[in-house]
């Protein structure tokens, strides 16, 4: 019920900034993928934030549009 009421705060990005660092340093990572669905305005706009680049498109989800999937090299 009350779970609108963080929104726009800036959360999401804060820990897509951390997951994304800790894949790459602590993990040695170099790259990291995320897949969202088109329609999820918001979560896109918090991977550009991360500064994701659209990377490509899966089928992932039958009679449905595609999902999206960003990445971060680095």
């Amino acid at each position: 019920m009350g779970d609108k009421i963080n929104w726009g705060k800036g959360y999401a990005t804060e820990l897509a900034q951390y997951a994304i660092e800790f894949g790459l340093y602590q993990l040695n990572k170099n790259e990291i993928f995320a897949i969202v669905r088109p329609k999820h305005l918001a979560s896109i706009k918090v991977l550009e934030k991360c500064k994701m680049i659209l990377f490509d498109e899966i089928n992932d989800f039958p009679n449905k549009e595609n999902s999206l999937i960003y990445k971060i090299e680095k």
